[in-house]
């Protein structure tokens, strides 16, 4: 397995190539980055990445602008974000800017271990914090309202939009043409949509969707 570190930190970026060897993997092989212009001059010299950790803010660039690049440059490659915010509208950012979870730097390391196991495994990590502000925002809901409606309003505003564009239709090219994404980050979106709402493929999630009448507008979380 070939990972990329990308924090500006040293002693942070050799407590987590310790931390790599919980995964229960033949040793990893690790390459490291203190500033954006070395991760990205990283994803040209090793385009055969496993797994990428990415402090969200690097020196030398805006860090959601980062994690967009490299998602289009790297678009195979799971993003997990490790950072030292714990801002629900950072989280939620980060996943809609593809990235396969949102892993906060005050998680324990049995925490975070799982957490890269998911997204290892092809999921994508939520963070119990915005799993929790989207069940808020979905408490005010009418109580008529479906557990499916529930749960798309836990959706990620970018999600929301993806489920719609589904209904809609749209293939993952013409998704990811129209909200200037790359292919690899509807992917992502769309994985995240059906684990959700616990459906087994974008036919039924689709077919939940139209159920719930789903229109812009309907259903979105705050910020």
């Amino acid at each position: 397995m070939k990972v990329l570190i990308a924090d500006d930190h040293a002693l942070l970026r050799d407590g987590l190539i310790s931390a790599l060897v919980g995964l229960g993997e033949e040793a990893a092989t690790c390459y490291e980055a203190e500033d954006a212009a070395q991760v990205m001059d990283a994803l040209a010299t090793h385009p055969d990445l496993d797994l990428i950790l990415l402090d969200l803010f690097m020196p030398g660039a805006n860090g959601f602008e980062l994690l967009s690049s490299i998602c289009d440059e790297a678009p195979g490659v799971p993003v997990a974000v490790l950072s030292g915010s714990e801002d629900i509208a950072h989280m939620r950012k980060a996943l809609d800017c593809g990235a396969s979870g949102f892993i906060p730097k005050s998680s324990d390391r049995d925490l975070m271990l799982s957490a890269l196991r998911l997204i290892l495994a092809g999921g994508v990590y939520v963070p119990s914090d915005l799993i929790q502000a989207g069940a808020q925002a979905a408490e005010g809901l009418a109580p008529a309202a479906s557990d499916s409606a529930r749960t798309v309003a836990t959706l990620t505003a970018r999600q929301q939009e993806v489920l719609r564009l589904l209904v809609q239709g749209r293939s993952n090219k013409q998704i990811a043409r129209e909200l200037g994404v790359s292919q690899n980050t509807v992917k992502v979106h769309v994985a995240a949509i059906l684990r959700s709402l616990g459906a087994a493929n974008r036919t039924e999630a689709v077919a939940l969707a139209r159920d719930l009448e789903l229109k812009p507008g309907d259903v979105r979380l705050p910020g």
